[in-house]
Order: C-alpha cells, then sequence, then structure tokens
C-alpha cells in the first residue's frame, strides 16, 4: 500500500538476512550497516509489518487459573515466567495468544491457556531509537503468522480435539499444536541437510512434549512438501502437499504471508503484535494519545468558561434593560412634563437651572447619583427609592445579604468620600431590606 507517496513495505528477518516485499509483491534484500540490527529501508518507504525469526524469541506455554483471556497482562505472565524458569523478565518485552483453555476432567476451575513470545528488550530499544522504523504498525513471529493462516475454522473440529499445523518452506518449516482456540506450542525446524525421517522423528518427539502424552487423536493440516509428509506418515492429513522443489524459501513465504491482503494479513497478524499497550505504534493523529485527558479536562474548562461567560452577559444585558427602565421610570417622575427622552442627563441639568449653568447643589446632587451609579454597575442590587432633600441622599432597597449589603455601603463611601450610615435594615425576608443615608 502506498500513503502520501510512502510505500509500505512488510519485512522479513531469518536471523542473518532480510528481505522486503511491496504491496505489489516485488521483494528485495536490504542491506544492514555496520554495528546495526536493523537494515536501511529505501527512500520513501517505511515498515508496515516486521516478522522476526521465532527461534529468536523467548517462547513458552501457560496455563493459568483465569476466566477470560482479558484478563491476562504482561505482568501476569511476567510472572508466571519467573515463577517457573526463573526467566529475567526484565529483558523482554512479551507478547501472547491466548484463549479460554479445555478443562481437565480432573479440575472443573476455568483455565486459560495460551504462548508467550518474549521480544529482546534491545531490538525494542532499536526499533524505538530508529526514526524510520518507529511507525511499523505490526511485529510478530513469523511463525504465528505462518501457522495461524493454516488454522481450521472453531465449528470443524470437536474443541477437545488437537490439530497440529505444519507450513513448510525450502528452508526448514514451522509447526504447532492446537486445543480448541489454545496453542499449546510452537516450533521451527531447519532442514540444514537432514534427512526426512530425522526430521520426522524430531516432529513426533516435539508434538508428544507439547501434548504431554504418547496417544493423541489429532488432526493434520497445513503445507508439507511429499518426502516428509511420507516420513511423518500421518494417520489423516487434510492440508495441502508439494514437492520440495517447489516450495518457497522462508522469505518469500515469510512476505507472502504478509502480503497475501493488506487488511487480512495484518487482521491475521495482529493477533500476536508484540506493538501493543504503551508500545502501539501511532498513526495519524496518535502521537496525541498521551495529551488526551489533559486536553479533554481543557475542553471542559474552556466550555465551563464559556457557560459562565455567557450567564455574565446575560446578567448585564439584563441588569442594563433594568437600569434602562428605572432611568425611564426615575425621568417621567422628575420631569412629568417632558414627553421625550433624548439626553436624560442633559434634560435633568437644564430643568435644574434656566440659565444652562450647574449650580453647586445640583452638581453635588449629580455626582452623588454618578456614584450610586458606579457602584450599582460593579455591584447590582433591587434599588428602592433614592431620594436627596437639603444636601442629604437617602437610599433603600434590597440586598442578596448582608455581606452583599456591607460590600455596598463601602463602595458607596469609597465614590462619594462620605460617612454612609444604615439607618435600619430587615432580615425577616429572602433578602435584606435598608435604608441607609449620607451627606
Amino acid at each position: 500500500m502506498s500513503e502520501r507517496g510512502i510505500t509500505r513495505l512488510a519485512v522479513s528477518f531469518d536471523g542473518s538476512g532480510w528481505y522486503a516485499a511491496d504491496p505489489l509483491g516485488n521483494t528485495m534484500p536490504l542491506p544492514v550497516s555496520d554495528g546495526c540490527w536493523l537494515p536501511d529501508l529505501p527512500d520513501g518507504a517505511s515498515c508496515e509489518q516486521l516478522l522476526l525469526p521465532v527461534e529468536q524469541l523467548l517462547v513458552r506455554v501457560f496455563s493459568l487459573p483465569l476466566t477470560s483471556p482479558r484478563l491476562i497482562d504482561a505482568g501476569i505472565l511476567g510472572q508466571e515466567l519467573d515463577d517457573r524458569a526463573a526467566i529475567d523478565i526484565d529483558a523482554w518485552w512479551l507478547g501472547w495468544l491466548a484463549a479460554s483453555g479445555v478443562q481437565q476432567a480432573e479440575s472443573l476451575s476455568p483455565r486459560v491457556a495460551g504462548i508467550v513470545f518474549g521480544l529482546p528488550i534491545s531490538w525494542k530499544e532499536e526499533i524505538d531509537a530508529s526514526p524510520a522504523w518507529q511507525q511499523v504498525r505490526v511485529v510478530a513471529a513469523d511463525a504465528a503468522l505462518r501457522l495461524g493462516r493454516h488454522l481450521n475454522p472453531k465449528s470443524e473440529h470437536d474443541s477437545q480435539s488437537w490439530e497440529a499445523v505444519f507450513d513448510a518452506d525450502q528452508d526448514g518449516f514451522f509447526f504447532g499444536l492446537w486445543r480448541g482456540d489454545a496453542c499449546y506450542g510452537m516450533r521451527r525446524v531447519n532442514r540444514s541437510g537432514a534427512y526426512a525421517g530425522y526430521l520426522a522423528e524430531e516432529v513426533t518427539r516435539s508434538l508428544q512434549a507439547m501434548a504431554a502424552t504418547e496417544a493423541m487423536v489429532c488432526h493434520f493440516s497445513g503445507l508439507l512438501d511429499e518426502p516428509l509428509l511420507h516420513a511423518l506418515r500421518l494417520p489423516s492429513w487434510h492440508g495441502r502437499t508439494e514437492s520440495e522443489g517447489d516450495l518457497p524459501t522462508r522469505h518469500q513465504a515469510n512476505l507472502a504471508s504478509a502480503t497475501i491482503s493488506s487488511d487480512a494479513s495484518l487482521s491475521a497478524a495482529t493477533r500476536m503484535n508484540f506493538r501493543h499497550g504503551r508500545w502501539a505504534a501511532s498513526k495519524g493523529i496518535a502521537w496525541i494519545r498521551p495529551w488526551y485527558r489533559a486536553l479533554s479536562l481543557a475542553g471542559m474548562l474552556l466550555l465551563l468558561w464559556l457557560a459562565g461567560l455567557g450567564y455574565q452577559i446575560h446578567s448585564l444585558n439584563t441588569n442594563l434593560a433594568a437600569t434602562q427602565q428605572q432611568i425611564v421610570q426615575a425621568f417621567h417622575q422628575g420631569l412629568p412634563d417632558e414627553k421625550v427622552m433624548i439626553d436624560a442627563l442633559a434634560q435633568l441639568r437644564r430643568a435644574a437651572g434656566s440659565s444652562g449653568e450647574v449650580s453647586p447643589l445640583t452638581a453635588r446632587w449629580l455626582q452623588q447619583v454618578a456614584a450610586v451609579h458606579q457602584v450599582y454597575k460593579a455591584t447590582s442590587w433591587q434599588m428602592g427609592e433614592l431620594e436627596w432633600q437639603d444636601g442629604v441622599m437617602k437610599m433603600s432597597g434590597k440586598a442578596a445579604n448582608l455581606q452583599l449589603l456591607n460590600v455596598i455601603r463601602q463602595s458607596l463611601q469609597k465614590q462619594t468620600g462620605r460617612d454612609v450610615k444604615l439607618l435600619d435594615t430587615d432580615l425577616s425576608g429572602q433578602q435584606v431590606t435598608f435604608r441607609m443615608q449620607w451627606q
């Protein structure tokens, strides 16, 4: 597949050499620089799937008293490896294939069985350190991918029966043992010039060790060459057979398994993918994943701030409308003969003195009204009456509580420069009714 001009490759490593295949099935060797484990990728290419040799990975089977495979994690498997084989789990990055195991007759407790693979931490760190390899989506054992594509559907065999699966190539062959959906062993045997009879004995001993019994009723499937099939003398064979000369090389078989279909092969490979959990490959905007929680919290705070701002604007608009209504009422009460209000302040000034000049008393009254207005804008309350007589300003109203009333009084003192006195307060209602004056 190609994405934004980048060629996505499947890459196979057999322990000594590296090969890659593009989406069209073209294969190529990959050179390795001195002192490096990973090869150099061609310009404009990135790795989609990386298949590693099962012989160089940690491979162990397990059976745990759990009710579901979803309960398994690397911590549980690491503890199991440490307890049973004293394996230093800090040296391996784990991946696994697990399923609900078949219950033994002597035990009714549910179990989960499967196989766990370990990737050397040094390999993982080199992938992390290489910009060209950081985006690889699948890192898997070649045996798991190649044997997995030969497995029969669940309904074809009884979950109590065993199924041995083979996949051969010119250099050797993989085989594994399943019971139901649980894998009980997986191995690679290289030919290395050995005759078919010797290889068949090696397979028989390994299958018996995997099942821990010599009397197995087993189904056999997959792909084998004719000499090895005859040497194994299997009671039944449900797979394909080819001559040894027609078999692909290990690299060719690995890459064909990875590139049969981009969707199907990727789905099969991800059943055992080392790139899981916190080592999952980032794709698109997935780099932002570690910041999801912080960004979600910031988004919630932004929404709350916007909601508060909207409420504040609504309250201010409501107060403005109420103030304008009070101005209209006060204007018509003070100037009942004025039918039209154009500029309330100018009209009040004109009414205060016919000469057009504002008297000191009028100016003082306007200053007091302006002070009340400034305080009202900052701290609103329900205005009652505002009375100016003989240089004394009296005001009544209602405040939400005593604390707000004290704030109003202190603000008025600051704005007017006068001593504002509370004449009386009434706490009998839900609000505080008050009267105050200053001069």
